[in-house]
Formats: structure tokens, sequence, C-alpha cells
């Protein structure tokens, strides 16, 4: 009973400071921006249909050995995938989602069982991992027609990569509370990150065509996959200790002046070096290594995500701008140079190869809409606020891609307005 109360009181806690913005707090603009979600979200749902009726049909001129193959390294592809996916939404809820000082206090002043605080712990970064990979799942839904038509095979692959992604997050959960030295966290979160990103490229695709060559049926591997994602998750939830989370700091001290104001809220947060650090090495890895170009054309504007922070970096000192005479124009002009500046290795590479101005567009694009969700959810007031943005920011980088010259251009003039706006409302 304990657990379940703490449960609940966590995730009140967590999403009570998601519409503090004065924007958020009219019901016509939280109208407008959950049908824009879903609007963006089910376009991206309807070219996944149509990319898989493409390959149904290329599947019908296949013969059944070559048919069986491509079946079993689709499915081996899916576990892949719930594999990725299990480590990016633990790192991401481990970086940026934990409990906040008000239910720490909660917690340990009043008499709970490290059982019930520990379970409850467990449970709400379990169901949050859930509703992420649910996103995946919807999406995924469509693709199991190149896989199967049987509705039990189904519904038992929807339900094995479930039990895998649950057991492959809870081990990852597992062997993070063993570390308690900080430095040994950070080692651990980029080891990961790693060893993700070289399995994606390096390795994926070789395990999957290992499994596909093999004389095994859908349902053995299916099967395979379940029990060892329940012996995973038994294991990992019966040893993992108390993580202790704790609220630190997540910024650098800077002393600044005026002109420099806006580019300081965005240097002195340490996401800023860690995305910068790991882009830059990517991109290194990619051009030295590879010899891949077109994959840096993807990571140079994924720098747009540090743009995510401004908003929680400047709200204590917001309201003060005016003091100071720092107009909204002023700030939306040095903001949107800033990130020019930024977005600038995306302009020389697009300008060198045959994207042009594509890939310029499109980081400023995530820029801005990084900005906007930055401001109007900054981190501090909740720490459900970071997750959501996060996910958006995920969805967002996908939808863009979709996009051509003139769709980026309309979105372009529509975020900048958008922005403006944001920027005005939230000094106020």
């Amino acid at each position: 009973m304990n657990t379940y109360f703490l449960y609940k009181f966590y995730f009140k806690d967590s999403f009570q400071g998601l519409f503090k913005h004065p924007l958020l707090k009219k019901k016509y603009i939280r109208y407008l921006i959950g049908l824009s979600l879903l609007i963006f979200y089910f376009f991206y749902f309807y070219m996944n249909v149509n990319q898989v009726n493409v390959l149904k049909n290329v599947a019908m001129s296949t013969s059944v050995n070559e048919l069986m193959i491509a079946k079993r390294q689709t499915l081996s592809s899916l576990y892949s995938i719930t594999f990725l996916l299990a480590g990016f939404i633990f790192l991401l809820l481990d970086s940026g989602v934990h409990l906040n000082m008000k239910s720490i206090y909660f917690t340990k002043a009043l008499p709970f069982r490290k059982k019930d605080i520990l379970n409850s712990e467990r449970l709400f970064f379990l169901s949050l991992s859930l509703i992420l990979f649910e996103l995946f799942v919807i999406i995924l839904i469509p693709a199991l027609v190149l896989i199967t038509n049987e509705i039990f095979t189904s519904m038992l692959i929807v339900i094995s990569i479930h039990v895998v992604f649950l057991g492959v997050f809870q081990t990852l959960r597992f062997i993070r509370s063993c570390l308690h030295k900080k430095w040994f966290i950070r080692v651990y979160q980029l080891l990961l990150l790693g060893s993700m990103y070289y399995y994606f490229v390096d390795y994926k695709y070789k395990i999957e065509s290992f499994i596909a060559d093999k004389p095994i049926s859908l349902l053995t591997i299916t099967i395979s996959a379940m029990i060892a994602g329940v012996v995973l998750f038994i294991l990992s939830w019966i040893m993992q200790k108390n993580l202790n989370l704790y609220m630190t700091s997540e910024y650098t001290h800077i002393s600044c002046i005026q002109p420099s104001l806006f580019l300081l809220a965005l240097l002195r947060t340490r996401f800023f070096k860690v995305t910068s650090f790991l882009i830059a090495s990517m991109a290194c890895y990619c051009y030295f290594v590879i010899k891949d170009i077109e994959i840096i054309n993807f990571l140079f504007p994924i720098l747009a995500l540090i743009f995510l922070y401004y908003g929680n970096t400047t709200m204590s000192v917001r309201k003060m701008f005016p003091h100071y005479r720092i107009s909204s124009l002023y700030e939306f002009i040095s903001l949107l140079l800033i990130i020019c500046i930024v977005e600038m290795p995306s302009l020389v590479l697009g300008l060198t190869t045959h994207h042009g101005l594509m890939v310029f567009l499109y980081g400023i694009n995530l820029s801005l809409s990084a900005l906007i969700l930055g401001i109007l959810l900054p981190k501090s007031i909740s720490n459900m606020n970071e997750l959501i943005t996060s996910t958006v920011m995920i969805l967002l980088i996908i939808i863009y891609l979709f996009g051509n010259i003139y769709v980026l251009c309309t979105i372009f003039i529509i975020l900048m307005m958008v922005t403006y706006l944001t920027i005005k409302e939230a000094t106020r």
C-alpha cells in the first residue's frame, strides 16, 4: 500500500509544473499544441504505413526461402531496435528525470520502509519508460504484417518485445544502482552511449544477418527472446540497490556581462559540454574511420538540443530583463544570431555536398523548436518537463526529415513567430 501511495505521489509531484508558462495556461494554446502533436505523429505513422505497403508488395514476388530469411531478419531487427531503445530511454530518464527536493524530503521524513521506497522508485521509472516505448510500439504495428499474418503470433511478438524492453531497461538500472561515485555514473553513461552507437553502425546488421541465415522458426526466436527478457528482469529486480537520486547543480558558474548573457546561458550548462563532446567525437569517427560524410550531415543539426536548457537557465532572472533594457526583440534577435552561428557547420557541410540549404534549415528549425520547448517547459519547475521536451524533440528530428525545402522554409517562418511570442510572454 505504501509503495502505491509513493508511486502516485511521485507522478503527481513530477507533472505539477507542466503548465506554469503564461502561454500554456491558456486553454486554446493547449488544444492547439495537442492537435499539432497529434497531426505530426499521425503523419509519421502514415508514412510508415505507406512504406510497409511498398515492402509488402516487393515481398510477394520473392521465393518462400528468401521470404523466410527476410522475416527472420525483420524479427531480429525488431529485437535489436528494442534493445537500443531500452538503452536510449534509460539514458534519457537517468539523465533528465530525478526526484525533486520536495519528493526527497517527503520520502525521507516519513517512516516509509526502504523496500517500499525502492519499489515505488522502480515502478515510477518503469512506467515512464513504458510510456515512451509505447510511442514506438504504436508506430511498429503496421510492420508486423511483414513478419506474420497470424494474430496469435503477432500478439506474441508484441508481448515479447515488451518483456525484452523491460528486462534490458531494468538490467541497466541495476548496473546503475551499483555505481556510487558521480564520475563512475558519467563514465557508465558514456560507455553505454558509445556501445549503442558502435553496435548500431558496425554490428547490428551482421548479427541480424547471422540469425536470418539460420533455419529456425519465428516462434523459436520469439520465445527465446521472451525467456531471456523474463530472466533479466527478475534477476535485476531482485538485486537492484537503492539509487539515492538527489538534485545536483546543472550549471558551471561563469561571470558575465549583458552582451554575452544569452550565449553564456547556453555555455554554462553541463548538457552543452556533454552534447558538444559527443557530437564532435562521432563526427570525427564518421569522417576519419568509416569515411561517411552523410551521417555528419545528420549529426551537426543535433547541436540544436543545447537550446532546450536556455529557458531553464534564464528563468530566475528573466523578470529583471526589462530593468536592464533587454527587450524581447533584442533577446530574440540575439538568440537567432547565436542559432545561426551554432548551425554554421551544417551550412558549410550542406553547401559542399548535394544537400544545399536543406541541412542548415533543418538545424535552424530544430534549434527554434528546442528553444520554444525549453522556455515553455523549463526543467526546474517540474522534473518531467525535460522528459517531455526531449521526447517531442526526438519526434521532431524524425518528422522534419520528411520535409522538402519549401516545407522547411514555411516551418521556419512559423517557428520564428512562435519563438518571439513565447519569449515575450515569458518576460511578462
